[in-house]
């Protein structure tokens, strides 16, 4: 069974997005602890930010139709027949990534044929 790569985005309301990997904090942190919050992230503005004033979110390890990497906290798009049918944004629920259809939660399962993201809920409108 192949493992996936956890990766993480950080945001934050000054310094913006970043990228990173529990490696990434362990260099970074020299008191790391199995509490990741606890650690720091330097952003591309140079700042380092505790990750305990930034929103962090996983990715889900899955692509979509297009290929690009699907994240928690993204808007993504059900297309039937070419058609947008529905906006959703990836969340994760009851021990798993699951998008919110008609009031409920429906978990992601394999690949996501037919699933676009048109954006992420950080995003200025």
């Amino acid at each position: 069974m192949e493992t996936r790569e956890f990766k993480f985005r950080a945001y934050h309301p000054v310094s913006g997005v970043k990228e990173f990997g529990f490696e990434d904090i362990q260099a970074m942190h020299p008191d790391y602890t199995e509490d990741f919050t606890r650690g720091c992230v330097l952003f591309p503005d140079g700042d380092w930010r505790p990750l305990s004033d930034c929103e962090v979110v996983q990715s889900t390890g899955l692509t979509d139709k297009e290929g690009k990497q699907i994240w928690e906290s993204d808007m993504v798009c059900f297309n039937v027949d070419d058609e947008c049918s529905l906006i959703s944004p990836v969340v994760w629920d009851e021990g798993g990534f699951s998008v919110k259809v008609n009031k409920n939660y429906v978990p992601f399962l394999g690949e996501c044929w037919g699933i676009q993201v048109v954006g992420n809920i950080h995003d200025p409108v």
